[in-house]
This record gives C-alpha cells, sequence and structure tokens, in this order.
C-alpha cells in the first residue's frame, strides 16, 4: 500500500514522501482495533463478524490515532476517508491526500491478480481526480512490483 501510494502520488502535487507515509499508516486502525481486543475473545467469537466491524471501523479508529498522535490533519483524514470510494463527481477539485489511498487500496488489490489485469476503475472518482486510466493503472501496478521486488532482494528475501 505504501508503495503503490507513493507511486501514484508522483503523478500528482502530492508529496510522495506524505502519500508513502499515509499508505504505511493506512491500517493503523485495524491494528489498534485489534490490539484492543486481545484478551476478550469472548466478546468477538464470530471471527468473520469481527472481521466485518474492524473493516467497517477501522479508517475512523485510524483517524483518530493519527490525530491523537499528532500527525498532520490532511493525513489522518486521508486515512478516515481511505474507503471513500465514490466521490460527488459534479464538482471539479483538485486532488487532495484522500484521493491517494482510495485509488491505492483498489490497486492493492488488483496486485494480488493474475497478468493480465483487467481493472475496472469506472465509478471511482479518485482515479478521475488524479488522471488516471486503466492502462496507466496497469503501469502503475508493473513499476509497484519491481519495486517490491528489488526490495526484497535487497532484503534477502
Amino acid at each position: 500500500m505504501a508503495s503503490i501510494s507513493q507511486v501514484v502520488a508522483r503523478r500528482t502535487q502530492i508529496s510522495p514522501d506524505e502519500a508513502f507515509l499515509t499508505g504505511l499508516l493506512h491500517g493503523i486502525g485495524r491494528l489498534y482495533f485489534m490490539v484492543r481486543a486481545v484478551g476478550k475473545p469472548d466478546a468477538f467469537n464470530d471471527r468473520e463478524s469481527f472481521m466485518d466491524l474492524v473493516s467497517g471501523w477501522h479508517p475512523s479508529i485510524g483517524k483518530s490515532v493519527l490525530e491523537n498522535w499528532g500527525f498532520a490533519e490532511e493525513m489522518a483524514a486521508a486515512v478516515g476517508n481511505q474507503a471513500e470510494a465514490e466521490r460527488d463527481r459534479k464538482r471539479k477539485r483538485e486532488v487532495d491526500l484522500t484521493d491517494i489511498p482510495v485509488a491505492s487500496i483498489v490497486l492493492g488489490e488488483a496486485l494480488k491478480l493474475p497478468n493480465p489485469r483487467v481493472l475496472d476503475i469506472a465509478g471511482i472518482d479518485a482515479f478521475a481526480t488524479i488522471g488516471l486510466s486503466a492502462e496507466d493503472c496497469v503501469t502503475i501496478l508493473t513499476h509497484t512490483e519491481y519495486q517490491l521486488e528489488s526490495l526484497q532482494g535487497a532484503l534477502g528475501c
């Protein structure tokens, strides 16, 4: 997620480093939620229900955690709005940090698909706002795979 966010940000005026950190921290709400659930197995007997609960709440919890830790308001808002796949198309606006994780989550899921990847980005305004076509997304995923392979090689994984 962090690597994809950084690559996507390079196509915008958003700082790639800020986007990388936002991508790195986008799941902090999940971590917080799970840490708090440790030692309370009776409260979360059904794994599927627990994961649905975490998925629904982790963006707002992540936003609160980042605000509490003193991160920039834009970063906290981006984490809080990461599940916002559709936005008001009638409103013209510039790219903001929130668009990066919205697009990166979709791209991260696509990265798990076998090649050739076919992405359906229709109706997800972050892609239009950033100006990314389906072809651009494939290029981003190829570049991200290269970066991740390089990192794995450097780490000896």
